[in-house]
C-alpha cells in the first residue's frame, strides 16, 4: 500500500456556492475528497492543511513558504509520494517557484479546479483522482514536482492559465509530459534534465521579504514619469512588460530605457513564459542575489 500526503492549500477546488458565485477555499480536505475515486484498498491518504483561502491572494512571500513547507515534508518517514489540490489562479507561480528550489525525492503532484466543489457539474474530484493515480505511478519518480489538470501531465514552468472559464484552463509550452485517461496513465516524455536550482532551501523560521516585482502592460502612451514614482517611491526592483498591440514601439523607449539603466532596474518583455511566472521567476533570482547575466541565463533556461 502506498501512502500519499495530501496537503491543502485552498481554492476552488475547496469552494463553496453555484459555479457562477462562491467562495474558495471553505472547505477542508476531508470534505473536499468525499467525491474523490481512488483505489482505497491500495492508496492510503494522509491529510494536512497548509492554508486556504482563494489562490490568488497568495503574495510571492506566501507562495515561496508553502513551496518551501512541501519540500521541507519530503523526507516524512511513510511518504511515497504528495499531492496538492490548490488554487488554479497561484499553480503557475507555485509550480515555477518549485523549479527554483532543489527538489528532492519523493515526487509532488498539484492539481485544482475551475468550478467550486459543490457546483453540480464540479471537475474537482475529476482532477484530484487523475493527479492520484499519477502520485502512485511508478513514473512518477524522479519527475520533481508536476501539474495534472483535464486530463493533462505538465511539469515544466512555463505552465499558465489560459482560460478563466473552461474546464481545460491550463498549457505548458513546449509540451505536456502526459496524460491520465480512462483510469489510466500515459507519460509521453522520458526524465529530462532539471533547471539549475536558484535557491538550496528557505528557512520557514525567518520572515521572508521578497524584492517588488511588478507587472506593467507597456501602450503607446506608456508614461516613463509614472514609471519613475513606483521605482522610487514603491522601491520596484524589475518590471514584467505585456505589450499590447504595438506597444514596445512607445514613443518614449528612449526615456524608460534611460530610466531602467539609471536605476539599475531589470525589464522583461512578457513572452514564452506567462507573465505571473516571470514575476515569482525575477523575485527569487533578485532575493538571491543574481547578477543580470546570470538572471537573463535563467530566464532562457
Amino acid at each position: 500500500m502506498k501512502t500519499i500526503l495530501v496537503l491543502g492549500f485552498g481554492g476552488t477546488v475547496a469552494g463553496v456556492g453555484k459555479s457562477n458565485d462562491y467562495t474558495s477555499g471553505v472547505l477542508n480536505l476531508e470534505e473536499v475528497f468525499r467525491s474523490v475515486d481512488y483505489e482505497k484498498q491500495n492508496i492510503r491518504l494522509r491529510f494536512d492543511q497548509i492554508s486556504d483561502g482563494d489562490g490568488v491572494d497568495k503574495s510571492g512571500e506566501g507562495i515561496m513558504r508553502l513551496v518551501s513547507i512541501v519540500r521541507s515534508k519530503q523526507d516524512l518517514h511513510g511518504v511515497d509520494t504528495i499531492l496538492g489540490p490548490m488554487g488554479t489562479d497561484m499553480a503557475g507561480s507555485f509550480m515555477t517557484a518549485c523549479t527554483c528550489l532543489r527538489w528532492l525525492g519523493i515526487p509532488f503532484i498539484g492539481s485544482g479546479a475551475q468550478l467550486p466543489a459543490t457546483a453540480l457539474v464540479a471537475d474537482g474530484p475529476r482532477n484530484i483522482s487523475d493527479a492520484i493515480m499519477v502520485a502512485v505511478h511508478h513514473e512518477a519518480y524522479g519527475r520533481g514536482a508536476m501539474f495534472g489538470f483535464n486530463g493533462k501531465i505538465m511539469r515544466e514552468p512555463s505552465i499558465g492559465k489560459k482560460s478563466v472559464t473552461s474546464n481545460d484552463a491550463f498549457e505548458s509550452l513546449p509540451d505536456t509530459i502526459g496524460h491520465a485517461k480512462d483510469g489510466c496513465v500515459y507519460f509521453d516524455r522520458s526524465h529530462n534534465s532539471y533547471p539549475t536550482p536558484i535557491l538550496e532551501s528557505i528557512d520557514l523560521f525567518v520572515p521572508l521579504k521578497l524584492p517588488r516585482v511588478r507587472i506593467e502592460t507597456l501602450t503607446h502612451d506608456y508614461d516613463p514619469d509614472c514609471m519613475k514614482l513606483v521605482i522610487e517611491l514603491g522601491k520596484v526592483k524589475a518590471f514584467v512588460f505585456e505589450a499590447m498591440g504595438n506597444g514596445d514601439c512607445n514613443s518614449r523607449r528612449g526615456e524608460t530605457k534611460n530610466l531602467l539603466e539609471e536605476h539599475d532596474v531589470i525589464a522583461v518583455i512578457w513572452g514564452y513564459l506567462p507573465a505571473a511566472n516571470l514575476e515569482i521567476l525575477l523575485k527569487i533570482s533578485l532575493f538571491a542575489g543574481k547578477s543580470r547575466p546570470e538572471i537573463e541565463e535563467i530566464i532562457r533556461e
